[in-house]
Formats: C-alpha cells, sequence, structure tokens
C-alpha cells in the first residue's frame, strides 16, 4: 500500500485571517487568505474524492493492459510533475489544472498498486480490489453468522 503524508499544510486557528482586501491566493480555484485551513484541505479533498475515482474507471482497461513497470514509471512522471508544479494548487497559476491533473491520475494509477494508496493527511484511500485492512471495507451483514 503506498501512503502520502505530503500536503500536510499548516492550519490557521481560525477560518478568516485578517488579510487586507485582494492579497490572498486560490485553492483549486477558491481564494484561500492566510494559512491553509481545514477548510481549504476540506476543497482539495471533495475535489479528488470526484476526480480520483473517475481517472480510475477511465484509466481501468489500460492500466490492466500494462506492466507494472509501465505503470511505475507513469505514477512516477505523474510526482514529478506535482513536485515541481505543485505550489501552484495553492497560487493562481496557468499550470494549476496540469498539477492538479497529474496529482488525480497518479493518485487514481496508485489506486491499481496492491493495497492500492492512502492519503493519511486528508483520510482518503483508493483502491481497485479488496485487501486486508482496507478502510473501504465493511463486512456483510451476515458477516457473523456465517464465521459461527
Amino acid at each position: 500500500m503506498t501512503t502520502i503524508p505530503m500536503f500536510e499544510f499548516p492550519t490557521a486557528v481560525n477560518d478568516e485571517p485578517n488579510l487586507p482586501a485582494g492579497q490572498g491566493r486560490h485553492l483549486l480555484g477558491v481564494r484561500v487568505y492566510g494559512q491553509v485551513t481545514q477548510r481549504d484541505m476540506g476543497i482539495l479533498a471533495d475535489s479528488l474524492r470526484f476526480t480520483v475515482p473517475v481517472r480510475i474507471a477511465e484509466l481501468w482497461a489500460e492500466m490492466r493492459r500494462i506492466t507494472d513497470s509501465q505503470r511505475h514509471a507513469r505514477i512516477s512522471r505523474c510526482a514529478t510533475t506535482v513536485g515541481t508544479m505543485g505550489d501552484t494548487l495553492q497560487w493562481p497559476s496557468k499550470n494549476q489544472v496540469v498539477a492538479f491533473s497529474a496529482l488525480s491520475d497518479g493518485l487514481a494509477m496508485s489506486a491499481f498498486e496492491p493495497g492500492g494508496v492512502t492519503w493519511e493527511a486528508l483520510d482518503l484511500h483508493w483502491c481497485v480490489a479488496p485487501h486486508n485492512g482496507c478502510p473501504r471495507a465493511t463486512p456483510a451483514p451476515d458477516a457473523e453468522m456465517r464465521a459461527a
């Protein structure tokens, strides 16, 4: 399983820091003032909750067809893009879409790894196959009866 501790931004004490009008930045197109807050991280988490499963569905046939090393190379390219352009997720830039696409593509492709991928800071997990300790797994309603 892949665990991603990155993007653990410092959080502000309140959601409305006192900055002069016009100062701030954008997080996925939403203006953010001061430090990145839990609300801001919620915007990122909500965006990923939607886009990563969509990308998993779009990549399904292709990921089943390519080798593990080819998938790892593509994940590595996504990580490099996020590493070089990831700051555009916070600051307005023409590369914001490129960085977010690389982030969601990398997470979607990582879901095909054994154990999937978990982003602990956002409490998100994606996987394409059942596995031990899967946070998305829920026991069947009659699991206790069958175990007896």
